[in-house]
C-alpha cells in the first residue's frame, strides 16, 4: 500500500507542489497502449466512475445500443475506454491548479465529452462573436411519423432555402445554428428544431413565419428575440452545442438506436454568412505547463486512506468550474 499522500516533514513549498510518489508512478502510460478496461480492473473502474458517474445509467443504455448497432467497432471500443488512463496534472505556474487528462471518446452520445464540447464552444462564442446587433431565431418543423434522419435532412434543407430568400438574406447576414431534438411525450414523435444566433437588421416575426411556412408548406411556429448582451446569447445558444437527446429517449431502446443512427456523421451546429470564419471548435492556446503527478486512481486511493492533500486535490477537481477539467486528452 502506498504511503499517505503528504509532503515531507518541514516542507515549506505550496502544499500541492510535492508528492512522495515514485517517479514511475508519475509517468502516464502511452495512450495508444492503453488496454480495454476490464470489469475486474479497480483502477479502470475508478477512472470511469470519476468521469461518468453522473450519467452512469444512461451511459449503460447507450453502451448497449452501440453494441447492437456497432458491434466490435472502433466507436464502441472508444466509448468503452472513455475516461481510462486518467492522470492528474498540476500547473507549473501559480496559482497551483489541477486537472485530469484522460482518454476521451468524443462521441456525441457521451455526456461527459458533450459537456466538454459545450464548454469549448461557449468559450469560443464568447470571444469570437462580432460586436453587432444579434438576434435569437428558433425554427421548428411539424412533427411527423417519418424517420428522424429524414426530418433532420428536411429541416436543414428548409433552413438553407429560407435564409437564401431575398427578404431574409437582406436581414440575416450571418450566424450560427444549433440543432436540438426532442420527442413529443404524448405522440412519441420526433420534434427537431433549430436555434439560430444571427446578425443583421430588424427581423419581423411575421416575415419569418410567412417565409418559413412557404418553405416547409406546413410549419410556421417560430420565435425571434433581440439580444441585448453577447454574453447572454453565448450562454443561451451554446447550451445546445454537444447536447444530444432528451432524457426520455434513453429510456426507449428503439428511439435511442434511431437517434444514434440518424445523428451519425452529422454536424449539429454550423456557422454561415459573415460568421462563417468563426472556429467554434478551436482549442485555446495556453501558456501554462502541466506536469503529471499521479494516476487518478492513486489520488483517490490516497484520499480514501485519509490523505489530506489528496482530498484537497479531489475537491478542487470536483468544483463546477473544473468539470470538465481539460480540453486536452491523451487520445
Amino acid at each position: 500500500m502506498l504511503p499517505p499522500f503528504q509532503p515531507e516533514p518541514g516542507h515549506q513549498q505550496h502544499p500541492y507542489s510535492h508528492t512522495s510518489l515514485d517517479l514511475e508512478e508519475t509517468t502516464p502510460a502511452a495512450p495508444d497502449r492503453t488496454p480495454p478496461t476490464r470489469h475486474d480492473d479497480p483502477a479502470g473502474q475508478t477512472h470511469l466512475a470519476f468521469r461518468h458517474s453522473f450519467w452512469a445509467t444512461r451511459r449503460a443504455r447507450t453502451l448497449e445500443a452501440l453494441r447492437v448497432l456497432h458491434p466490435a467497432s472502433r466507436r464502441l471500443t472508444a466509448f468503452q475506454q472513455c475516461g481510462s488512463n486518467a492522470w492528474v496534472v498540476r500547473s507549473d505556474q501559480p496559482p497551483t491548479r489541477y486537472r485530469v487528462r484522460t482518454n476521451k471518446c468524443r462521441d456525441r452520445f457521451c455526456e461527459a465529452c458533450a459537456a466538454e464540447k459545450r464548454r469549448l464552444v461557449a468559450f469560443n462564442v464568447a470571444r469570437q462573436l462580432p460586436k453587432c446587433h444579434l438576434r435569437l431565431l428558433t425554427l421548428t418543423i411539424r412533427s411527423t411519423a417519418t424517420p428522424l434522419t429524414n426530418q433532420i435532412d428536411r429541416i436543414y434543407d428548409a433552413f438553407r432555402t429560407f435564409r437564401n430568400r431575398k427578404p431574409i438574406r437582406k436581414r440575416i447576414t450571418g450566424g450560427l445554428y444549433f440543432l436540438e431534438i426532442t420527442v413529443n411525450p404524448d405522440t412519441r414523435l420526433w420534434h427537431p428544431h433549430l436555434h439560430i444566433l444571427c446578425m443583421g437588421s430588424y427581423l419581423p416575426v411575421d416575415l419569418v413565419r410567412r417565409h418559413w411556412f412557404d418553405v416547409t408548406t406546413d410549419s410556421y411556429i417560430c420565435d425571434v428575440r433581440y439580444i441585448k448582451t453577447p454574453g447572454y446569447a453565448a450562454g443561451y445558444v451554446t447550451k445546445y452545442a454537444g447536447k444530444t437527446i432528451p432524457i426520455s429517449v434513453w429510456r426507449d431502446p428503439c428511439l435511442l438506436q434511431e437517434a444514434i443512427t440518424a445523428m451519425e456523421n452529422r454536424r449539429t451546429f454550423q456557422t454561415f454568412g459573415k460568421m462563417k470564419h468563426l472556429d467554434l471548435s478551436r482549442v485555446p492556446d495556453e501558456d501554462t505547463t502541466w506536469t503529471p503527478i499521479a494516476s487518478l486512481a492513486t489520488i483517490i486511493t490516497q484520499a480514501n486512506a485519509g490523505g489530506t492533500i489528496a482530498r484537497d486535490i479531489l475537491n478542487q477537481l470536483r468544483q463546477p468550474e473544473n468539470l470538465p477539467q481539460d480540453f486536452a486528452d491523451t487520445s
